[in-house]
């Protein structure tokens, strides 16, 4: 039931944020609130996976958090609508910064503030599609991220504030969406696209700026 739940919710989450592509505050509030929504069902209200309808699509003011396998503790300021106002610093930020960058920001800021008393890091990985979409972009597949990896990556930004896991992860992540979500010839697909060559392809390319492989240029030639 509970698996249930999150994939339906899931699901309305993103049908509201393809009809809702502005990038505000309320917005993602809006998405936070699908997210966590228990639908009323007793099945699956002691989950730590979804919020009282109180909570949800609120920026927490009383709420004091605590992360699993973390040492980090986020900012706990009561009754100060302190992380209210940070929240919006933080989307504001992310409307002046190129796309990607934007996505990136957005997806690492809203989990380390956790704005909500949960749901943060769904939050924040759907809301790094807003910046993309606006711009015409490819969103990302997280299906294409490795969770290991995200999880490390995350702790070593919550712990220590490196990004270098992370953005190795988010390249990688999004380069295999865009692989996966390129309207390519049938003719590319059939004969023998081995994507995850590709994918380290064109990562190397991003990374170094240098002439791409062959088979990365292929690819970029096609899908233009």
């Amino acid at each position: 039931m509970e698996d249930a739940v999150l994939i339906l919710n899931h699901k309305n989450a993103i049908l509201f944020l393809w009809a809702n592509r502005a990038l505000t505050p309320e917005n993602l509030c809006k998405l936070q609130a699908f997210l966590t929504d228990d639908h009323g069902l007793a099945e699956v209200q002691a989950s730590a996976h979804f919020l009282p309808a109180v909570q949800r699509g609120v920026p927490r003011e009383l709420e004091d958090v605590r992360l699993g396998r973390s040492v980090y503790s986020p900012l706990f300021r009561p009754a100060t609508g302190y992380i209210r106002q940070a929240f919006a610093e933080i989307v504001e930020t992310a409307t002046t910064l190129p796309p990607v960058l934007a996505a990136f920001y957005l997806m690492t800021r809203i989990p380390y503030l956790q704005v909500f008393a949960n749901g943060n890091k769904r939050t924040a990985r759907l809301a790094a599609n807003l910046p993309l979409l606006q711009a015409g972009l490819l969103p990302i597949s997280f299906v294409d991220f490795k969770k290991a990896d995200y999880v490390l990556g995350m702790a070593a930004f919550y712990e220590l504030g490196d990004v270098q896991v992370l953005q190795k992860v988010f390249m990688e992540g999004y380069v295999r969406s865009i692989v996966r979500g390129s309207d390519l010839p049938a003719a590319l697909r059939i004969n023998g696209l081995q994507s995850d060559a590709l994918v380290r392809r064109l990562v190397t390319y991003v990374r170094t700026g240098q002439a791409p492989e062959p088979g990365a240029r292929g690819f970029l030639k096609a899908a233009m």
